[in-house]
Parts: structure tokens; sequence; C-alpha cells
């Protein structure tokens, strides 16, 4: 029982660790990347390069809501495993 407890404490703290690594190091550029195509769009751009950016645009939102789902689905994983570890919830 005590090896399922550490077990359980491991893989706590490694979803805490992906939690942070998706938040930090993957949201952070995606949106400074979401900030800078908003100011490209206000400049005025040929026909051609408006369709790059345009396509560059819905890449991004894509990514976005990727990244919004796993986000979703570490935070539910933590709840899940804080809940084991507390013996509120049985696997």
């Amino acid at each position: 029982m005590e090896r399922e407890g550490d077990i359980l404490r491991w893989v706590h703290e490694q979803t805490r660790q992906y939690t942070f690594h998706n938040d930090q190091m993957l949201r952070g550029p995606l949106f400074r990347v979401k900030g800078m195509l908003q100011l490209f769009r206000k400049e005025s751009w040929p026909a051609d390069q408006q369709k790059l950016l345009e396509i560059l645009q819905g890449e991004v939102e894509q990514m976005e809501k990727a990244s919004s789902t796993m986000a979703r689905m570490l935070e539910e994983h933590e709840a899940r495993i804080q809940r084991l570890i507390e013996g509120r919830e049985q696997l």
C-alpha cells in the first residue's frame, strides 16, 4: 500500500510538471504568435500575403484548441490523482 501511494505521488508530480510545461512552454509562445498575427492583420498587405496570414491564423487557432484540450485533460487527470492519493476515489 505504501508503494502504491509513492507511485501515485510520483505520477501526480509528473502530471503537475506536464501541466506547467504545457502552460509555459507551449501556450506562452502560441499566444505571443497570436498577438503578432493580430498586429500584422492591422497592416495592409497584398492579397497573396493576406491569404498566407489567414492560413497561419487558422493554424494558430487549431493549435490553441489542441493546447486548451490538453490543459483540460491534464487538470482532470491531476484532480483524479489527488482524489486517489486522498483516498476519496478508487482505481
